[in-house]
């Protein structure tokens, strides 16, 4: 595998090899790449990747040299994605942390050339967030408390402005100060600020059938959730019943019933979804997927020749395979392609953690793990699959030092861990 192929996953092999190597300027070329590009196969869950890539250019001792390039694209670029905006930001960050006086006033100008925009899109809403959470770490409240005072008076004076698309201002309510909480909640008042920083799911008490035949379409998901368990098997008895699609979905949607009462009432259950079209199909089909039945297997093998199901007899079949089902597993696990920022592979990883999620066991596919360790790009994935090899003791001592150095922080601090015993 290539050094590039290796960065764009966030391997700390990467790192190794630099460390190990006679001539650095042989990886100039794609750590410039890393930098000027984003790197991350999915920014929701893995961020930037910025101070990786930093640990890499750090490597090359020419700072100078990358940082130029980055301020250049920044600079020059006429339309930035919010994605690569954050990547450079992030690195400027990085660089502003260590002391570059550039980079800080690289960073400011940013700052400044979004509040002189008579009009915000979405993207730019987007970006100066970016900007202030940069700022908050360099600065911290200094910085923070004139960051509010500039945003409000923009807001003041261009109507159009919708403070609350700025979710990092509503997020740090929970950090700052009393001066600071009572400031925004002053300056902003349009913000929820009854949010529940800890996402706790409201549970509600006593919930009856009763509730649920007489529940609006916005409460049903609640009720179906909080109905105590006595009551699933009339709520079953009540889904085969009724003849309203919405109410069906929002249903198996939300629910999730013992093993014992789906396989008593599996053979209606079938029968039911084909009352449905293809849409509607496939929330009864993820509902199956919850479950574990020998009659789904079979279901399962129905689905997978069905082009329009395919995926999902895969998830029956992997939550309800048995032994006999493994040769045709490893083939399926075995036939995965990992391609950068391509979907189709996360479907493979999601599928091979729940296969070892259901009891899987079967030699072949454990041999697999190392080669879905080195080829996947999520991070995220990458953890869950390290998981599973130290369940299987499958980590080698070259694996646990790389993973020193991966863009993923858990990874990281697994490896610490280890390596501390």
């Amino acid at each position: 595998m290539s050094f590039k192929q290796n960065m764009l996953r966030g391997l700390g092999k990467c790192h190794v090899e630099m460390l190990e190597s006679s001539n650095r300027e042989v990886f100039r070329e794609d750590i410039l790449y890393g930098a000027l590009n984003s790197i991350s196969y999915d920014t929701y869950f893995e961020g930037t990747k910025c101070w990786y890539i930093y640990d890499l250019i750090l490597g090359m001792q020419d700072n100078d040299y990358f940082e130029n390039k980055i301020i250049e694209k920044l600079e020059k670029s006429k339309k930035l994605s919010i994605i690569t905006f954050n990547h450079l930001t992030d690195l400027l960050d990085q660089f502003a942390y260590d002391g570059s006086s550039r980079a800080k006033t690289v960073l400011e100008e940013q700052y400044q050339s979004l509040l002189n925009k008579k009009r915000f899109s979405s993207d730019d809403y987007e970006k100066l967030c970016n900007l202030i959470k940069i700022f908050n770490d360099l600065y911290g409240n200094k910085k923070i408390d004139k960051v509010l005072d500039d945003v409000y008076r923009y807001k003041l004076t261009h109507k159009s402005f919708d403070v609350t698309n700025l979710w990092f201002i509503q997020s740090m309510v929970f950090n700052l100060d009393e001066v600071f909480i009572s400031k925004i909640k002053a300056y902003f008042p349009e913000f929820d600020f009854e949010y529940n920083k800890n996402n706790i799911p409201i549970r509600l008490e006593n919930v009856s059938m009763d509730d649920i035949r007489n529940s609006n379409i916005e409460d049903l998901s609640l009720c179906v959730r909080c109905l105590d368990k006595p009551y699933h098997n009339e709520l079953i008895d009540y889904l085969l019943e009724i003849n309203d699609k919405e109410k069906s979905i929002i249903i198996v949607k939300n629910l999730k019933i013992s093993n014992k009462l789906f396989n008593e009432k599996i053979d209606r259950l079938l029968e039911l979804i084909k009352k449905y079209d293809l849409q509607h199909q496939a929330y009864f089909l993820d509902f199956f997927a919850r479950h574990k039945s020998k009659k789904l297997r079979k279901f399962a093998y129905e689905l997978i020749d069905n082009s329009n199901f395919k995926e999902h007899g895969m998830d029956l079949l992997i939550v309800n395979h048995s032994k006999e089902d493994n040769e045709y597993l490893y083939k399926y696990f075995k036939s995965a392609t990992f391609i950068f920022q391509g979907w189709k592979s996360h479907v493979y990883i999601s599928d091979l953690i729940k296969y070892f999620g259901n009891g899987g066991k079967d030699e072949r596919i454990k041999s697999l793990l190392i080669h879905y360790y080195e080829n996947n790009y999520c991070s995220y994935c990458r953890k869950e699959i390290i998981d599973i090899m130290i369940k299987f003791n499958l980590l080698t001592d070259e694996i646990i030092n790389e993973m020193k150095y991966d863009c993923n922080d858990e990874i990281r601090k697994m490896a610490k861990k280890m390596l501390a015993k």
